[in-house]
């Protein structure tokens, strides 16, 4: 039963990682030259947060299930920590998407914050494997 919970909660993670690239991609100006930001962030913005849920829910029953292997470990806390930097940073995006077919530059910052972006995505990722070693 945990191996199924398991595969769900990194599948759920994969969609998500997807979704957040292809949006953080168009965020900084490259990526789905056909489609404004604002397009692709009401299509994509309510699917990441359907898959954020799944995580949560999912991450929850693996907590339950084996408190000993997440709770005691600091890396644990520190995926904590990003997930809800991603969850706000998620948030920040699908609000500048909306504002986006007003202003219709890419700015500079919002390269940097693309950027910053997937790296949050990345360290949750990584900090989710580290949680078995450390």
């Amino acid at each position: 039963m945990i191996a199924s919970i398991q595969m769900v909660h990194i599948l759920c993670l994969a969609c998500v990682f997807a979704l957040g690239l292809a949006l953080a991609l168009k965020l900084a100006g490259g990526g789905f030259d056909s489609e404004s930001l604002d397009s692709l962030g009401r299509r994509f913005v309510p699917a990441i947060w359907i898959f954020v849920a799944l995580l949560l829910v999912t991450g929850s029953l693996l907590i339950i299930a084996e408190p000993i292997r997440s709770l005691p470990k600091p890396v644990f806390y520190i995926k904590m920590a990003l997930v809800a930097l991603a969850v706000s940073m998620t948030s920040a995006i699908a609000a500048w998407a909306r504002r986006a077919q007003r202003s219709g530059a890419t700015a500079p910052v919002n390269k940097a914050v693309a950027v910053v972006y997937m790296l949050v995505w990345c360290s949750i990722i990584v900090a989710g494997r580290m949680i078995a070693y450390y």
